[in-house]
């Protein structure tokens, strides 16, 4: 036996388990009738069948499914015997370690569905347990070893599992033993077909199942349900959504607008054998639960019937006056068929990089009208040997350079110099070094070079080569000329920076000439001061889409936080930008573009990010007019617009049935939207320089098809006729 039972337990199974040759018996052998005749008394219906969902044995099945008729477990033992012994299966010599014996997380990651031991312990039902700890070490001191403590309880109150499943999500980050998370599952549900239905129905009723994350919910309760999921009695669901997954239920058409709440509400409603549900309810910043309106994102809740407890689990409660929610918040006077938990007002947060601060919630009466805010509590905090600087944003390695560094009072920069001067005197390093600076791939490293092109100008490709063109055109017929210039001009994948691409690749020893590093690397108290005035002075510029996705999305520096101004100039095909719009189950990862866009929505709103340009075109062969623009910049959310300038290429072919799909001229948009005339040619691997069909006439399309196949059989004939020569 595999599943490690008592012997007195085992001995009730079939005694001889091996893989046994089925014969092809006929089908009206005497066994078989036998069986038939059977089937009443060893399966009762009400036995088998506790919910709508299970599985019965119907007469198209008889001849699969072994009647396992010498079996004494199945034939000497009634039912309820049977799912005794079955739940004692299930127990484990750890059960009384944790607060939930029989509780188990299920998650759906990296293409398949995982299943963890809950090892919740009694204290974690208090939902202040992780700010109480927070404030022993908060009020002990402020040594290095306590800021430490501080940030490791942030990351456990900040995570997505809630509060008191915290140390099941660092379980799953770290090292684990084996043994904790091992069960009988598999084992018993591999003994025969026959046994396999109470096994189920036997794992969903006495086990405690959580589910932390709205698309592994979404995915087990509502895409792909399980056959027996009706037998679940005790359900734990944590959802610690982004705010544009309860966006739907802000709208006066919420009902009607796609969610994924509202689908596993229905799917719940369809359970009639619940005896447990606790669902709670966060947002990831915690800020603007004020503007979500929990009446409607809990209006599935009603339908459901739980027997025992029923808990909605929600944050806590703020005198904010919110004029259009005012009548939208829960209380315990509605009526409601649950319990509402209000959890504790937050006290600490990590309002910048590495430094968690203690606030506290101050109202202020005006009228009959109260007002909240938040008040950081700084008098007990001591940051050792400060220096000037006008930024509060620090990183752990700048907060040990701060506490390390030396005042430099016999230096005559630092002790003549007040920081307004040496402040402009950082900020003419970074003119000379040029305040634009491309960062780019290069040898399988991050670099970074100067940007030439002058702001406001355009793109003069166009106009240069149509002078080349219209010359080349009259001495000569046919429309494909070769140039490797301006062929490698048009396929640049530095966009409208071309020129700087020609300087980079005419003068690399050109990127070492800055005073970047010289600054940097003089004291610890210059690194300090020129890295504020460093990052508030010099725009960044992308041209890469997979650059800037590992720059500040993949793998974000301690410095991204300082960033004041970014451009982007980025081809990327049509697929990607529309990724999240043809592609948007709970399961897909909603693409490089929209965790761009998420990622710059943050900046801005936590950190100093306050300019954005953004260039778009696209990398593939395909007409501009072909894009729904209004679905590609749906990603743009939040206080990302506010600072948006957003370039899109003129659309020069308008049909009717794209137009809802396309930014008119005059249309109102949150950000400010330029156009900018697309290139008419392009250019091939070959070196020859092309028209883009895109902007020729019906009739010079047909040329240019015609011509580019009469080009590709004249190369298929030269091939030939080397091929003969050299035969």
């Amino acid at each position: 036996m595999a599943i490690g039972v008592p012997l007195k337990v085992r001995s009730f199974f079939r005694p001889n388990l091996g893989k046994r040759s089925r014969s092809t018996r006929s089908s009206n052998s005497s066994l078989e009738v036998k069986w038939k005749k059977r089937i009443e008394p060893w399966v009762p219906h009400d036995e088998l069948v506790a919910c709508d969902n299970a599985v019965v044995v119907s007469d198209q099945d008889v001849g699969a499914v072994d009647p396992q008729l010498d079996s004494p477990f199945l034939q000497e033992l009634p039912l309820e015997i049977r799912r005794v012994i079955y739940e004692y299966v299930w127990s484990n010599t750890q059960d009384h370690m944790f607060h939930v014996p029989n509780g188990r997380h299920i998650y759906f990651q990296r293409g398949r569905w995982h299943n963890i031991r809950c090892v919740m312990h009694e204290m974690d039902e208090d939902p202040d347990f992780i700010q109480k700890q927070m404030d022993m070490i908060y009020e002990s001191g402020g040594t290095d070893s306590d800021n430490g403590n501080l940030q490791l309880w942030q990351r456990r109150l900040s995570q997505t599992w809630g509060h008191h499943h915290w140390r099941c999500e660092e379980r799953i980050h770290h090292p684990r033993e084996p043994r904790v998370d091992k069960t009988n599952f598999a084992s018993m549900m591999v003994i025969c077909k026959r046994i396999y239905p109470e096994v189920m129905q036997s794992i969903f009723e006495s086990h405690h199942f959580h589910f932390n994350d709205l698309y592994s919910a979404y995915r087990f309760f509502v895409s792909h349900p399980p056959a027996f999921v009706s037998h679940m009695r005790h359900l734990d669901l944590t959802f610690d959504m982004s705010f544009a997954d309860y966006a739907p239920f802000i709208f006066k058409t919420a009902s009607k607008r796609k969610n994924y709440i509202t689908p596993i509400w229905k799917a719940l409603a369809d359970m009639d054998c619940l005896q447990n549900l606790r669902v709670s309810f966060d947002i990831y910043d915690r800020g603007p639960w004020r503007t979500v309106p929990e009446s409607n994102v809990t209006k599935g809740a009603l339908d459901l019937r739980v027997v025992n407890n029923f808990v909605v689990e929600l944050p806590a409660s703020m005198p904010i006056y919110n004029m259009l929610f005012q009548k939208q918040e829960l209380s315990e006077d509605d009526g409601m068929p649950f319990e509402i938990v209000r959890r504790p007002a937050l006290r600490y947060w990590e309002f910048h990089p590495h430094e968690v601060e203690r606030f506290r919630w101050d109202t202020h009466a005006k009228g009959n009208l109260k007002v909240c805010w938040v008040t950081l509590l700084n008098s007990s905090r001591h940051i050792p040997n400060p220096v000037p600087s006008p930024s509060s944003s620090m990183s752990a390695d700048r907060s040990g350079l701060q506490a390390t560094a030396s005042l430099q009072l016999s230096s005559a920069f630092f002790g003549k110099f007040p920081l307004e001067v040496r402040e402009m005197i950082y900020s003419e390093f970074w003119v000379v070094s040029g305040l634009n600076q491309h960062v780019f791939s290069h040898d399988g490293r991050l670099t970074h070079c100067p940007c030439l092109l002058v702001p406001g100008e355009e793109d003069e490709r166009n106009d240069e080569f149509e002078e080349v063109w219209q010359n080349r055109r009259r001495s000569r017929n046919g429309s494909l000329m070769v140039d490797d210039e301006w062929s490698s001009r048009f396929s640049s994948t530095w966009n409208d920076h071309w020129r700087c691409e020609e300087g980079m690749l005419s003068d690399p020893a050109r990127r070492q000439g800055t005073l970047f590093l010289p600054a940097l690397l003089t004291c610890k108290r210059m690194y300090l001061e020129a890295l504020q005035s460093l990052y508030a002075s010099v725009t960044l510029v992308f041209i890469d889409p997979a650059t800037a996705h590992h720059s500040l999305v993949a793998s974000p520096t301690s410095t991204t936080p300082l960033l004041h101004s970014l451009q982007f100039s980025l081809a990327m095909p049509y697929d990607v930008l529309h990724h999240h719009r043809y592609y948007s189950t709970p399961a897909q990862n909603p693409g490089p573009w929209v965790e761009l866009c998420t990622t710059l929505s943050n900046l801005v709103r936590f950190n100093s990010l306050r300019r954005v340009t953004l260039r778009l075109d696209l990398a593939d062969d395909r007409n501009w007019w072909e894009v729904r623009e209004r679905w590609v910049l749906s990603a743009v959310r939040g206080m990302l617009a506010r600072c948006l300038t957003v370039q899109l290429p003129e659309v020069t072919v308008r049909l009717e049935w794209l137009k809802p799909y396309q930014y008119a001229e005059g249309d109102k948009t949150q950000f400010k939207l330029k156009r900018y005339p697309r290139l008419q040619w392009a250019g091939t691997d070959e070196g020859h320089v092309v028209p883009r069909l895109e902007f020729l006439r019906p009739i010079e399309r047909w040329d240019v098809v015609r011509e580019s196949r009469l080009q590709k059989a004249k190369r298929g004939l030269k091939d030939l006729l080397s091929g003969l020569k050299g035969c």
